[in-house]
């Protein structure tokens, strides 16, 4: 819920009528999953509390100037590339450009420490479909500790995207090696109880 509506507030700037409505509109999706007799007593603590998430984020220094008119190139959006003959499939929560510079936030909950390998692997993906040097990439990582907002300016650490390359290539060479399949035959229990038999390439 939350990314869905960070990226809303990015693009407006502001407090505004688009971002209360999507904010409501986000509420409302996540109350429809609850009995509706339990609706009211959630809804009455729901909105509130995202309210204060997105009022905590609008106080940040950082956010006065990272919003403003923007080139988006992604909002909440999957994609799939390919690096080191592994198609890598990765979420992307907002990307734009201010400047000439490639901006990339992702949203982290729970801790204030960005996690490095997912920015290498970000740093990864636009610096081939963009075909730019890492420089012209700005990253910035949101941490959502209940309903505090913390934003911060992360680096690529050279010696991070090395690691993330090194663990592709462990992963690729593992995954084409037969000697590291699992030996499923028809006969043990798991194959007997797979609810997916007819799908398994192995007993079509």
């Amino acid at each position: 819920m939350v990314n869905k509506i960070i990226p809303v507030a990015f693009m407006e700037g502001a407090r505004t009528t688009a971002l209360n409505k999507q904010l409501r509109r986000e509420c409302t999706i996540q109350l429809l999953a609850y009995p509706e007799a339990d609706r009211e007593k959630i809804e009455d603590d729901l909105y509130p509390r995202f309210s204060r998430v997105i009022e905590s984020l609008l106080k940040c220094d950082e956010f006065k100037w990272l919003t403003g008119p923007k080139d988006i190139h992604a909002n909440n959006e999957f994609v799939n590339f390919e690096t080191d003959g592994v198609q890598v499939d990765l979420f992307v929560t907002l990307a734009w450009r201010i400047k000439q510079k490639f901006n990339i936030l992702r949203v982290q909950h729970g801790e204030q420490q960005a996690d490095v390998e997912a920015i290498a692997l970000e740093a990864l993906y636009f610096n081939q479909a963009w075909g730019q040097d890492l420089d012209s990439f700005e990253f910035w990582n949101l941490s959502i500790h209940e309903e505090a907002v913390v934003i911060s300016k992360e680096k690529i650490d050279l010696s991070v995207l090395l690691d993330v390359r090194d663990k592709i290539l462990e992963t690729r060479s593992l995954l084409n090696n037969e000697r590291n399949d699992f030996p499923f035959t028809k006969d043990m229990a798991l194959c007997q109880s797979c609810k997916y038999m007819s799908l398994c390439e192995r007993y079509e």
